[in-house]
């Protein structure tokens, strides 16, 4: 089960049974995907960074929703969100301005 659905569930089962075990359960898969997962997604991004201006600017129409829904998560570790804001203050606003 991932942690999302560990959530889902969590959420599901608190809502009928008042358990908070469940959800606590729930939160600590969620955290311990997001600690696994967080060098990888700070590798990523630091990848799109190393792009040449030009591939970077090609695979903006692909790139732009998902990285504009990765700072609205709110579980995001702090070294995704300062990757992230490298790559928003390096890439995208050299093209917004």
């Amino acid at each position: 089960m991932s942690a999302g659905q560990a959530a889902e569930a969590s959420l599901n089962g608190g809502l009928s049974n008042g358990s908070g075990a469940a959800a606590a359960q729930a939160a600590a898969a969620l955290a311990a995907e997001n600690e696994t997962l967080a060098p990888l997604a700070v590798a990523t991004l630091k990848a799109l960074l190393s792009f040449s201006p030009y591939a970077f600017k090609s695979r903006i129409k692909d790139l732009f929703p998902i990285l504009t829904n990765l700072i609205s998560c709110e579980v995001a570790p702090p070294e995704v969100q300062k990757v992230l804001s490298e790559l928003f203050a390096t890439r995208i606003s050299s093209m917004v301005l």
